[in-house]
């Protein structure tokens, strides 16, 4: 086991290795779907796997996407957290955090407010996520609040 850098909230740089978003959902109990959170792990090998926790337990899939829509996830990362700047946004409906592995062992951590989403040629992140992996449900950083998610819909 290697030992890392870590950067947080530094403008991203290297090559990427693995993309890992912890999403939660909600953070005031009084709104609906309180307490589910999201894991998203990506490797470059196209290797993605969900980890989905709600009140009622664990659900797990595991899925391989193709080495195209990888190689489009993984140059989306790069190129919008290469030009990160911090913002400070209030999360009521939830937030997220995002950990960019690189080649090199360093990590970079970036975190944000639920609907705090970036743009990659005209396209939002989470929009990418959901096309590439195929995962409609996936909160990724813009939960869908209106939608109940459900792993086995994935």
């Amino acid at each position: 086991m290697g030992t890392y850098i870590t950067h947080e909230g530094l403008p991203f740089h290297g090559g990427l290795k693995k993309i890992r978003i912890r999403s939660y959902r909600a953070t005031d109990p009084s709104m609906p779907g309180f307490d589910e959170e999201q894991l998203l792990e990506i490797t470059r090998d196209g290797t993605a796997k969900l980890t989905q926790k709600t009140p009622e337990g664990t659900e797990k899939v595991k899925t391989h996407i193709s080495q195209a829509d990888a190689d489009y996830i993984f140059a989306a990362f790069s190129e919008v957290f290469a030009s990160y700047r911090r913002e400070r946004i209030p999360s009521v409906s939830g937030h997220w955090r995002a950990r960019l592995l690189t080649d090199d062992n360093e990590v970079y951590f970036y975190h944000g407010a639920n609907g705090q989403d970036y743009r990659y040629h005209n396209e939002s992140l989470t929009d990418i996520l959901r096309q590439r992996t195929g995962m409609a449900e996936l909160f990724g950083l813009n939960v869908k609040t209106e939608t109940k998610s459900n792993v086995k819909s994935i």
